[in-house]
């Protein structure tokens, strides 16, 4: 089994650059990274002028095998929240927005946890994966379970508003007509957490979040 090395608590900041129904944007971003040795808390919260745009909740235990989730959420603007419960003891997982109910499969992240455990992967063993290996986690969204499968490339300069740094690229590449292409660069410096993550979907919508600085959270 892989050694996972979890990320002490964080607040990561981003610029994030948007192309949304053919038109630019430029928001901020925070990802919020808590926990106590057992149990974890996540956020990432896309805002303009105060205003929370989308924000993901992530919680759930830490283990031998990495982050366990048990409920994910996401909420828009001026929207419900929907979200995600990991039902583990009946090995499946429940929908609030009326999806039809998925099987729970071992190792199964959220949408944002799945960050977090590509981090502590990598920080647990650098050197376990080179470029060209794979790895694949049952990722769990608000309506629906996919595979996620990510390709590693060759470590790389990235430049970035917060410095420029080293950082590991994983490409996960859009399998459906609805699915989402992922490309997350990993920096060590930042305990292996994103410096730059660029989310692309089929109708032309573009979220590029680029690391500003980090601080403790409250």
């Amino acid at each position: 089994m892989p050694r996972f090395a979890f990320p002490p608590p964080v607040v990561l900041n981003y610029d994030v650059f948007g192309m949304s129904d053919g038109q630019q944007n430029v928001v901020g971003a925070a990802i919020t990274w808590k926990h106590d040795g057992e149990n974890y808390q996540a956020s990432l919260v896309v805002t303009k002028f105060l205003i929370n745009l989308r924000q993901w909740t992530s919680k759930g235990a830490l283990t031998a095998a990495g982050l366990a989730p048990v409920r994910f959420g996401e909420k828009g603007f001026r929207r419900a929240e929907v979200a995600s419960h990991f039902v583990r003891d009946e090995g499946r997982v429940i929908f609030s927005a009326n999806s039809a109910p998925a099987p729970l499969l071992p190792g199964a992240q959220d949408y944002l946890s799945v960050f977090i455990q590509l981090a502590s992967l990598w920080a647990g063993e650098p050197s376990r994966l080179t470029a060209g290996d794979t790895l694949s986690f049952q990722t769990i969204g608000p309506r629906q379970a996919e595979t996620w499968m990510f390709v590693v490339s060759p470590e790389e300069r990235v430049s970035v508003p917060g410095g420029n740094m080293q950082a590991i690229k994983l490409t996960r590449e859009a399998t459906g007509e609805y699915s989402t292409k992922a490309e997350i660069w990993l920096a060590p410096q930042l305990a292996y957490l994103p410096a730059h993550i660029r989310l692309s979907e089929p109708n032309g919508n573009v979220l590029d979040m680029v690391w500003t600085d980090s601080q403790i959270p409250k």
